[in-house]
């Protein structure tokens, strides 16, 4: 149950990644050392809980403090990080029930591959955002400013005010929007309306920012600052593309808060209902019971479900971005 208010706060950067993907081999190499070789020479208990013990720190700590911190910081502490902790602590619970319920393995291992989905969530995410960064890649690094002694001089399209004029060469992009005063060519402008055929500017014509020079020299008379101009107001508008929630985005976000209390009121009812009318003072009665609640909590986790409806509207974005398609935001889809 991933609340995407807190727009990814997993995303590692490629050391961190490393790092993520280190601790989940470790605990998974601890997970099997325990269950394969620990179990099976008959150590001790105490052993065996401490190198599973160790596994689920490894590659838990960080959902386990996220989940400690919510419950105190006076917001929602109901998300996927509580209910996973509760999950995979109520797995080593049940080993107290006796060695027949040795869940030790599945506690980690829930941890593992809850990791690994939000590893590949943000690798999926990072190569999304790099597509569109790719496709909208349409502003000029720098601009050719023609001053009033008929020099030029290599500025940032940033720094230009309205009323300057700057050359554009064969090949350049137009660094800012503004109207043909000196030369002619033929402007490229399939990347912004779609256009195949180049279109013929002269004096008076108007260009756009973003635009690619197929033919001629022209200088350019600046009539918008860059914050206003077109390929500006692209680059802003696709970058909080993303940002922008579908109404399945936005309806799954606050099912979330209420699904999660629901879920662990359910499976504390689960725990404690049956045995009072079963046997209160059968062990054997609590063992079965708890174990039904800990899959319930497990099992009616939506990770899955929540986490790939905002994931593929982004992914979406990015593969209609590198195909060469802009959409505003996910909404739109």
């Amino acid at each position: 149950m991933h609340d995407h208010e807190h727009e990814h706060e997993y995303e590692h950067g490629e050391h961190g990644t490393i790092i993520l993907i280190v601790r989940a081999i470790v605990a998974f190499a601890l997970s099997l050392l325990g269950l394969l070789w620990l179990n099976e020479a008959n150590f001790s208990w105490w052993v065996n809980l401490i190198v599973m013990g160790s596994a689920w720190l490894i590659v838990s700590y960080d959902v386990a403090w996220k989940a400690l911190k919510n419950l105190f910081s006076g917001h929602n502490p109901f998300d996927e990080c509580l209910l996973m902790t509760v999950a995979s602590l109520g797995a080593f619970l049940l080993r107290l029930f006796g060695p027949e319920h040795n869940e030790f393995f599945e506690a980690t291992m829930v941890m593992v591959l809850y990791q690994l989905g939000e590893f590949f969530q943000d690798l999926a995410a990072d190569k999304s955002r790099d597509a569109i960064t790719n496709a909208i890649d349409l502003r000029s690094q720098s601009a050719t400013l023609v001053k009033e002694d008929g020099t030029f001089e290599e500025v940032d399209p940033e720094h230009l005010a309205i009323g300057d004029v700057i050359l554009v060469k064969v090949g350049e992009k137009c660094p800012a929007d503004g109207v043909v005063i000196e030369g002619s060519g033929s402007m490229d402008e399939s990347s912004l309306t779609g256009e195949f055929l180049p279109i013929e500017k002269s004096v008076s014509s108007e260009v756009i920012s973003g635009t690619i020079l197929k033919s001629g020299s022209i200088k350019v008379k600046v009539e918008k600052e860059y914050k206003d101009s077109t390929v500006a107001k692209l680059l802003e508008l696709v970058e909080h593309s993303a940002s922008k929630k579908s109404e399945i985005d936005r309806f799954i976000t606050t099912f979330a808060k209420w699904y999660t209390p629901i879920v662990m009121g359910l499976a504390l009812l689960v725990a404690i209902l049956p045995p009072l009318f079963i046997g209160i003072g059968e062990g054997d009665v609590w063992s079965r019971w708890v174990m039904t609640a800990m899959d319930f909590l497990v099992i009616s986790c939506p990770c899955a479900v929540v986490i790939s409806v905002p994931l593929a509207f982004f992914a979406g974005l990015g593969l209609a971005s590198k195909h060469g398609v802009i959409i505003k935001g996910a909404q739109y889809f």
